[in-house]
């Protein structure tokens, strides 16, 4: 970019502008746009030149109804010397495209940038018709707002017309132009599109439902176990529970081979005369030999469960008060679930 050092600018005399350019006071600036200087250079005065004659065909081009071919040379102008009115023209030009995120992108720059080599006065005017215009373009503009509902939103990536948007944007209502968008939302490999059209003014909202299967259990995965749940490590108190459980399972042997072998009873009982010594008496000594087959089994479960249940007994009592309390000394114990097992670590 040039940069002349003179803080009086010299405004173009009028001659050189086209008097259909000139009569138009809305296409007046650049005629006013670029000041000169004594001292500029034959460099700076060729570039300051160059800008001129950018600006006044980027005006022909506007005026007629051009725009595409008016935002060309404004834009070759504006990358040699960036000035608000420069600026302001471009923000026009694609604003009569359509372009209007742009157009008021332009706007903004154009209220930030300096004088430079302008005319102060003119400058100053173009940054007031581009806060201006910018204001009236943000009523135009559509709004897009995107929700999302089954994860989180910041685990959702967002385009529209294959451009990444920010998630935050959207949901505070990104500004888009007029016309058709293609509007997509991902979550790892769940891709949702939507086409959507979009009016002047409009301000829509849409909304993306996913279904996500929860996360598998990895090494990594802890459940923190409360202290009450500790296990209490002693040989004696696991060998009550066994000796209680087979004791249980004992007495369950007995009272079914004890009622069975009262309904055999019972059917011999029918067909006296028959002895349980001498099964050859019985009328029916098939069933009489089942009989006693069922007695010794269910005389064999009862005693058995008697000392099983008794063992079981007396080795936790005793466990009770050989074994210390570990509990206090326990702070944390975590449990890790994976595909190969499960692990626990604690803290003592």
């Amino acid at each position: 970019m040039i940069q002349v050092n003179s803080r009086k600018p010299m405004r173009l005399h009028r001659s050189v502008i086209p008097m259909k350019l000139w009569i138009r006071r809305s296409v007046l600036l650049p005629a006013l746009l670029i000041g000169s200087t004594a001292k500029a250079s034959a460099q700076e005065q060729a570039a300051l030149a160059e800008v001129y004659d950018y600006t006044v065909d980027g005006m022909h081009a506007f005026d007629a109804d051009r725009p595409d071919e008016a935002l060309s040379k404004f834009a070759a102008a504006y990358a040699i010397m960036k000035l608000p009115a420069i600026a302001l023209f471009m923000a026009r030009a694609e604003a009569k495209l359509g372009h209007l995120v742009a157009a008021m992108a332009l706007c903004d720059q154009a209220l930030q940038l300096e004088d430079g080599v302008g005319d102060a006065e003119v400058q100053q005017k173009a940054r007031e018709e581009a806060k201006a215009e910018r204001d009236a373009l943000a009523q135009r503009v559509p709004r897009l707002v995107a929700n999302v509902s089954g994860t989180a939103e910041e685990t959702v990536i967002f385009r529209i017309d294959t451009v990444p948007v920010a998630p935050s944007a959207l949901r505070a209502g990104l500004p888009v132009d007029p016309g058709k968008h293609s509007l997509s939302a991902q979550v790892g490999n769940q891709k949702k599109e939507l086409d959507i059209a979009l009016l002047e003014r409009d301000r829509k909202t849409i909304s993306f439902s996913f279904e996500l299967p929860p996360p598998p259990f990895s090494p990594s995965t802890k459940v923190h176990l409360p202290e009450a749940l500790l296990p209490e490590q002693s040989p004696l108190r696991t060998a009550g529970w066994v000796s209680l459980g087979i004791g249980g399972a004992a007495l369950a042997v007995w009272g079914t081979t004890g009622l069975w072998a009262l309904a055999k009873s019972r059917e011999l009982d029918k067909g006296q005369p028959w002895g349980v010594d001498n099964c050859a008496s019985a009328s029916d000594s098939g069933n009489c030999n089942d009989y006693r087959h069922l007695r010794t089994v269910s005389a064999i479960g009862f005693y058995t469960g008697l000392a099983g249940i008794a063992t079981g007994t007396t080795l936790l009592i005793l466990a009770r008060e050989v074994t210390p309390k570990p509990r206090g000394n326990v702070r944390k114990l975590d449990a890790s679930f994976g595909l190969g097992g499960f692990a626990l670590q604690g803290t003592f």
